[in-house]
């Protein structure tokens, strides 16, 4: 393991430092996996033989960091990194056993398992098996979790190729924003470059801003200067796709950041991610007020302000604002057919025509002069865009239960990383920031998304595995 993930007093370090030399250098032969293992020993037994040397571990890694890297750019890249490192984790799991059973000890997978098996057996009841199985599809993405654990953390090169991933996409972006690269034609005002979910990638955006402060604050030297340029350029990508939630998500994780990085490990911790960030924002609000004269002054703003006015009015369901505000109150009426188990995944897609907010909405706009087929055209969804809202009405309020306990484990799970390093906390308020975001978007059915949580999930759990090994050690 990267000792860096680690900081504390010298104690801890030389903790941080025998756990590493026990965890990458050959485990005894046939580390036990039943029962789960627990203490110290057991678990630097695991982490060791999960690290026995050779070309498959050395596969299994490389896959390991191209996850990080490849998902933000997009489903077929996602969806390559996805089966290599699933293939190379399956191949060595013979090796990796008993780490990956050290997680049933995590009350996390209970709930996870849970959420999982729910959503499957919600299947028996569902109005639409194909919606169904596509919403199903994303859940995939738990695999990553003990395909990630089971190889040596490396911490510095899963954070820098998650920066990487997203600030390519942020490049592109920029460029389109300079009129040096062609417009998104379907959404022209929020590029995400071509194809990409604006408020999918704006989520990505704000994760790679909070770990790139927790790396800083880790940091010294002129890596912290490379990670504040990547939190600039990914804060710009933000500001270009625009996803309201996920700005309001980064809006709540950073004071949380800076409160926990404060309190659990010291002013300098957050001094070294500040300063450099100053900088960056002394040099870029000069460019900025150039921009904004190149882009039209007053009168530029101005016809942008009209423009997004057009598009979030809450009074007209033609708007973003207003479809969201028509399908959160269609799914709190069709989540009263069945409150207790839901109407299964597909549900709310199958029913969401004869949900009375949409017939009124409907006949008020065919009133109106509107084209009936552009009305059904707009107020169709296949999800409520709310995570909390599609648990309700998709599974009801057993879904619900289950799905914030899955919630509250992930929290906890994260906190306890947070105990360990700055970068520890960040992952805790990326994780805080994927879950405000998901509140205004379904988050959970979207693979790549998914995929984010796991990634921050994955992290988390393997800092705590390695804090958990080395308590023998420090005491």
């Amino acid at each position: 393991m990267q000792a860096g993930i680690h900081e504390g007093t010298a104690a801890d370090r030389g903790a941080d430092a025998a756990v590493s030399a026990a965890a990458n250098r050959p485990g005894p032969a046939g580390a036990r996996a039943w029962p789960p293992p627990s203490t110290p020993p057991e678990l630097r037994a695991a982490l060791g033989e999960a690290a026995r040397p050779g070309a498959l571990a050395i596969l299994h890694a490389v896959a390991a960091v191209a996850i990080f890297a490849a998902t933000p750019l997009g489903k077929a890249p996602a969806n390559i990194a996805f089966a290599a490192l699933v293939a190379a984790w399956l191949i060595r799991l013979p090796g990796t056993l008993a780490i990956n059973a050290a997680l049933l000890r995590l009350p996390l997978v209970w709930a996870a398992i849970a959420w999982l098996a729910w959503a499957s057996l919600s299947g028996l009841w569902s109005p639409d098996r194909d919606q169904w199985a596509d919403q199903m599809g994303a859940l995939r993405a738990l695999l990553l979790v003990p395909a990630i654990v089971a190889t040596p953390p490396r911490w510095r090169l899963w954070v820098a190729a998650l920066l990487l991933g997203v600030n390519a996409i942020n490049v592109v972006q920029v460029l389109q924003e300079a009129e040096l690269l062609p417009l998104n034609p379907r959404n022209p005002r929020r590029h995400a470059a071509y194809g990409l979910h604006p408020g999918h990638f704006s989520t990505w955006c704000g994760i790679a801003v909070v770990l790139s402060f927790g790396a800083m604050a880790q940091l010294r030297g002129r890596a912290r200067w490379v990670l504040a340029g990547s939190a600039a350029l990914a804060l710009a990508g933000m500001a270009i796709a625009a996803g309201r939630g996920a700005i309001l998500g980064l809006v709540v994780a950073l004071p949380i950041f800076a409160a926990l990085a404060w309190r659990l490990h010291g002013g300098s911790a957050l001094r070294r991610s500040i300063g450099p960030m100053a900088a960056i924002a002394a040099v870029a609000l000069p460019l900025g007020l150039a921009a904004f004269a190149l882009r039209g002054g007053l009168d530029g703003i101005r016809g942008q302000i009209a423009q997004l006015r057009q598009v979030s009015s809450g009074g007209d369901v033609t708007g973003a604002i207003g479809q969201r505000r028509l399908w959160y109150v269609a799914a709190i009426e069709l989540s009263r057919e069945h409150p207790a188990r839901g109407g299964g995944l597909g549900f709310f897609n199958a029913r969401l025509a004869d949900a009375p907010s949409i017939r009124a909405a409907m006949e008020e706009g065919t009133a109106a002069g509107r084209s009936p087929a552009l009305l059904a055209h707009v107020l169709d969804a296949a999800h409520p865009h709310s995570t909390p809202l599609h648990a309700l009405v998709d599974l009801g309020a057993v879904g619900v239960a289950i799905a914030a306990a899955l919630a509250l484990t992930i929290l906890a799970t994260a906190f306890a990383a947070a105990r360990c390093s700055p970068l520890g906390v960040a992952i805790f308020a990326a994780t805080i920031l994927w879950m405000v975001a998901s509140v205004f978007e379904s988050l959970h059915l979207s693979g790549t998304m998914t995929t984010a949580l796991a990634l921050l999930v994955a992290m988390s759990i393997a800092s705590l595995l390695a804090r958990r090994s080395r308590v023998a050690v420090a005491g």
